[in-house]
This record gives structure tokens, C-alpha cells and sequence, in this order.
């Protein structure tokens, strides 16, 4: 091998490595260790090891994942339907504006899934996915997003396109405080909007870039004395959904979309509620 070879391929396993440990860490359960996998997929070890160690060790590697992530375990030898099944969740994913995460895991026909997203779009997606032959892991480890599988089958990068765009998409969100005078709109009912419906659109603009997830945003939502009432939350998205058509542009069409989202998942928690409520 030449020296050029010997330098291409020295590159090729950094950036590999540097990918392994970016994914991992973005989707790692804070203050877990990951555990070294032995040829029959046993632990390895009395404890689990440091991420990094892990990563450059050259093993298989698994961990628990933290608590903002849907990982499903999609394995079409085993269970047919799980191809399809694969993809209508990543269909519903993006029907959602959420980033689904797809890897090659190893065998073909394997994939794993990560998707960031709420509580209750965990279970309702997560009984979707199970309903289509995918295996859904709540508190049980999963072998982390490019670990080297035991057999030595090529694992990979499906979707997105890059890694940095999955990192993105998969690191654990970490909710901000409003700005003083968001919070005080959203504790008192007063603010200089003209409506309900702008009051509402400027709470979802605040609650969106200071990363609530739309749960959050749905608790905090529901005690404004002069906004939409629980039973209402749905009418009032419709409403907001329409004025924002009406007067959306091209620069801010990205932002709008993300506070409509925002605004229809607050919606379905909402309904789903209700529900629960009357049932």
C-alpha cells in the first residue's frame, strides 16, 4: 500500500470515528456509559465504558438512548411487513415536519430509527410502528447509530444526507425560559396584540425558538385566562393555520410552517386529552 493509500484510509476511519462519537453523543442518555458487544451480542465487561473508549475500541457498542427519541428496530428477515412498515412511519414523520433518522444497521434488511419528537407522539408513532412489524425500544439499549456490527457487515448514513443534519436532528432539546415579557403575555392574558389569535401566534413564535416541545407548549398554553379554552385548541390552531396562509411570505415561510406545526401538535395533545377525559 502506498503512502498516498495508507493517508486516504487513515482520513476515511477519522472521519468515520468523529462520526460514530458525534451521533452517539447526540443521542446518548445523559450520564450513561455504553457497553462493549461480544460475537453472540453479550455485554462485555462487569460495567459499561466511556463513549470514547467505546468508539475507538473497534467493537460493537450499545446504550440506552434519552428521553426525547422514538428508536425503531426494523428487521425484514424476521418480520416481512417491517420494510412497509418502515416506511409509513418515516411517512408520518415528515407529515409532522419531524426529521426521521434511518440507518443500515448491518444486515440487510435491518434498519434503525430515530426520531426526536414529544411524549405522546412517541406512543401514538410508537404503536403505529409496532402495528407495522418495527420493534420499538423504550428503556431497552440499542446498538448506537454507526457502531460497527459483530459480523462485519457495512452499516451507514440512509437519511438525511449528512451527519450533521442527523445530529441535528436527533440531539436531546433543552427547553429555555421565556424573555420576560413572553412570560408575563402568557401569565396574565395582557399583551399589546389585537386578538387572541396574534397573542397566540407570538407565544408559539417565543415558545418555538426557546425549543419547547409542543407538550410543554400545550401545559403552558391551557392556563391563559384570555386565550382558546382546552375544548377550543383545535378551532383556535384552524384559525391560526389560515391567517398565517393568508399573509405569508417567502422569507419567513420556514418559520411560519414551524410555529403551524407547533400549533397543530399543541392540537392533537388537546384532543387527545379530551378524550381521555370523556372516556
Amino acid at each position: 500500500m502506498t503512502t498516498t493509500e495508507i493517508q486516504h484510509q487513515t482520513h476515511a476511519g477519522n472521519e468515520l470515528a468523529q462520526a460514530r462519537l458525534r451521533l452517539a453523543q447526540a443521542v446518548l442518555k445523559p450520564g450513561n456509559g455504553v457497553w462493549l458487544l461480544g460475537a453472540d451480542n453479550e455485554r462485555i465487561g462487569e460495567r459499561p465504558i466511556d463513549l470514547a473508549q467505546a468508539v475507538t475500541d473497534g467493537r460493537p457498542y450499545m446504550a440506552g438512548t434519552h428521553d426525547q427519541l422514538l428508536v425503531g428496530d426494523g428487521d425484514t428477515s424476521q418480520k416481512p411487513r417491517a420494510a412497509v412498515g418502515l416506511q409509513v412511519v418515516v411517512a408520518e414523520l415528515r407529515a409532522l415536519g419531524i426529521q426521521p433518522v434511518v440507518f443500515d444497521s448491518g444486515r440487510p434488511g435491518h434498519n434503525h430509527l430515530f426520531a426526536r419528537c414529544s411524549i405522546h407522539l412517541r406512543e401514538r408513532l410508537g404503536a403505529l410502528a409496532k402495528t407495522n412489524g418495527i420493534d420499538v425500544h423504550t428503556k431497552s439499549p440499542i446498538r448506537l447509530p454507526l457502531s460497527p456490527h459483530r459480523h462485519g457487515y457495512p452499516v451507514s448514513l440512509v437519511e438525511p444526507a449528512t451527519v450533521a443534519a442527523a445530529v441535528m436532528a436527533l440531539r436531546r432539546r433543552v427547553r429555555r425560559p421565556l424573555r420576560p415579557s413572553r412570560q408575563s403575555w402568557l401569565d396574565t392574558g395582557v399583551s399589546p396584540h389585537e386578538s387572541d389569535s396574534e397573542r397566540l401566534q407570538a407565544l408559539c413564535l417565543a415558545m418555538y425558538q426557546a425549543d419547547w416541545l409542543p407538550d410543554e407548549a400545550y401545559e403552558e398554553l391551557r392556563r391563559l385566562p384570555l386565550c382558546y379554552p382546552v375544548i377550543d385548541q383545535a378551532k383556535a390552531a384552524e384559525h391560526l393555520r389560515l391567517a398565517n396562509e393568508a399573509r405569508v411570505t417567502h422569507r419567513n415561510l420556514i418559520l411560519e410552517r414551524k410555529i403551524r406545526e407547533l400549533l397543530a401538535e399543541v392540537a392533537k395533545v388537546a384532543a387527545e386529552l379530551s378524550a381521555k377525559a370523556s372516556a
